[in-house]
């Protein structure tokens, strides 16, 4: 498991994009319930939560941050769970060992996708509001955010209908392959798009749309994004930098295998087709709803699952790649570590005295 990557961050002149991945296993946590709800400079759209949710007409009484509750009720308790009342024992180890105990056991080619929608059962709650674009009042609801999570996922499978032509992607760093770049700020298309990927086994990375030019280039080179889904009114950036090359500080002996035919669009207006000749990401929504569902058993495990994009501190950003089992087991930390901790407080008040 590595310490802290998940989704390290993507450092902009702003806030980081997601930079709350890289801060606190806890976060992380909401992030793969929410991909998108603490994002870049429009933090317009967020994860709605119970109280929100029941002001916007809420189906569900659950707390839609729990999008997953099946699974986090699977890792979190049972006889395998970490003992909230253990004490912890000094050893003469050199390694600190977590007082909650070893992971629990998790299928070894578990893919993301299936870790939060399992297969057995993909939801095991009430419909509600789980994404609301805070501008326009738009609202996506768990059963709507899973449906069309499964339509866009067949259409982005390399064997599926692909209009973009979109390839297999690598495995690991031994290989070459399909790399999609997402380039966007903050919309409701951003969760969608990244639960695709995970389903659909395509790896992305996602990219700061603060970069400039001459950033963008070498984190595209860098991250071997071979194509890319961009906000449209990010298109001239992208266009720019595809034509402008590398100019200067030329750092990577690494080709920019760029293919511009392959670009989806994310438009502000769901009704488009097409945005300057490229398929829109709703497009590709409404082709895959009207596409059979070919089966396949997803891998994922050791497998690669996305890129990320270091901050540059000490020299250029470099691209990390995270697994299936990375994510999984980042999750999993903060799943485990935030309900045991709350129980502990709960059930020791001579440690945590109760509020009077």
């Amino acid at each position: 498991m590595l310490p802290f990557l998940y989704f390290s961050t993507l450092t902009t002149s702003q806030k980081p994009y997601c930079a709350f991945l890289h801060l606190s296993p806890a976060l992380l946590f909401s992030f793969l319930v929410s991909p998108c709800c603490l994002s870049s400079s429009l933090p317009h759209v967020f994860c709605a939560r119970t109280g929100e949710g029941q002001k916007k007409g809420a189906r569900g009484a659950k707390d839609s941050s729990f999008m997953m509750s099946k699974a986090f009720d699977k890792y979190t308790i049972g006889p395998e769970s970490p003992d909230v009342h253990s004490k912890y024992q000094p050893t003469d180890e050199f390694v600190f060992r977590s007082p909650f105990g070893p992971f629990p056991k998790v299928d070894p080619d578990l893919n993301l996708h299936d870790f939060f929608f399992p297969q057995e059962k993909p939801i095991d709650q009430p419909d509600h509001d789980l994404f609301i674009d805070g501008y326009t009042g738009t609202t996506v609801s768990l059963y709507q955010f899973y449906d069309r999570v499964l339509s866009l996922s067949r259409a982005l499978r390399h064997d599926g209908p692909n209009p973009v032509g979109l390839g297999q992607s690598p495995v690991d760093d031994n290989g070459s392959g399909e790399i999609l770049g997402i380039l966007s700020g903050n919309h409701l298309s951003w969760p969608l798009l990244v639960h695709a990927c995970f389903r659909s086994e395509l790896v992305f990375g996602s990219i700061s749309p603060n970069s400039t030019p001459y950033e963008l280039y070498h984190v595209m080179r860098k991250m071997q994004v071979t194509s890319m889904a961009v906000h449209e009114s990010l298109l001239p950036l992208l266009m720019d930098t595809v034509r402008n090359g590398p100019q200067t500080g030329n750092d990577s002996r690494l080709e920019f295998v760029f293919d511009t035919s392959k670009i989806v669009v994310i438009s502000d207006d769901p009704t488009l087709h097409t945005v300057q000749g490229y398929p829109t990401v709703e497009s590709l929504v409404r082709l895959g709803s009207k596409t059979s569902e070919k089966p396949w058993k997803r891998s994922g495990g050791e497998r690669l699952c996305y890129l990320l994009q270091s901050s540059g501190t000490s020299g250029f950003p470099k691209a990390m790649m995270i697994s299936h089992k990375n994510a999984i087991h980042t999750t999993l930390q903060g799943m485990i570590t935030s309900r045991r901790t709350a129980e502990f407080v709960s059930f020791d008040t001579s440690i945590w005295p109760a509020p009077p």
